[in-house]
């Protein structure tokens, strides 16, 4: 099942078979996935919801919002344990504020507070858990790196760029991958900020990057041009 969010407020589920558009929010839904079997929604308006789908012809669902704060509710990032019971979301504004929420079965009948963090006065532009799920790193409009410890709620800068820096992603070996509007590709040491390799694939800004092992990245730039390379001398 595949789903999307549209700009009439609604995530659209699809399969090979059929299409179902979901009513979620009166604003433009920005981000949605499913999770603990939990529709998850961000909005234009601000709000986050949860909703349990409860028949899809016609769409029927339970919904609960979860959250709502002062700006654009941009994109959604989420964390699975193995065998854990539960999950953890968080939820990107334009302000610059990071909302981690724990999501597990009960959540829609007993939601728990989530914890809140605001670090720069910039959008979030990309945001991604560390393969643990222990830390968080954000990638900033203003240009910065941003390590948050989930558990001792401490803080840290681990690079700048003077740029937006648009897209990031983590290798299991705490490798950071980040991508900028200059057509850069940074690879980062999550130990110490140190930056390892810098490459400028593109002329124009990189708008995604992955890892699609610990020693290869695919990333796509502004232009639609997709980009392949293996790191240098095994980091």
């Amino acid at each position: 099942m595949l789903i999307s969010s549209i700009y009439t407020g609604s995530s659209v589920l699809s399969n090979s078979q059929a299409k179902y558009d979901i009513p979620l929010h009166k604003a433009a839904v920005t981000d949605s996935l499913i999770i603990q079997d939990y529709l998850l929604s961000s909005s234009d308006d601000g709000t986050v919801q949860i909703s349990r789908i409860i028949d899809l012809s016609p769409p029927q669902v339970n919904t609960l919002k979860l959250y709502e704060s002062i700006g654009v509710a941009r994109n959604l990032a989420f964390f699975r344990a193995p065998n854990a019971e539960v999950d953890k979301v968080a939820v990107s504004y334009d302000s610059g504020e990071i909302t981690i929420f724990t999501i597990d079965r009960n959540t829609l009948r007993n939601p728990v507070q989530p914890t809140t963090f605001r670090n720069i006065n910039s959008r979030v532009n990309t945001f991604k858990f560390t393969p643990d799920g222990s830390k968080l790193l954000i990638g900033y409009f203003t240009g910065e790196l941003v390590e948050i410890d989930l558990i001792s709620g401490a803080s840290r800068t681990l690079f700048k760029v003077d740029s937006w820096l648009n897209a990031l992603d983590i290798n299991s070996q705490n490798l950071v991958a980040i991508a900028d509007d200059q057509g850069f590709v940074r690879i980062i040491s999550l130990a110490t900020g140190k930056v390892v390799e810098e490459h400028q694939i593109s002329s124009t800004g990189i708008n995604a990057i992955i890892f699609t092992n610990d020693q290869t990245i695919l990333a796509a730039d502004a232009a639609g041009i997709v980009y392949q390379g293996k790191l240098m001398g095994g980091h």
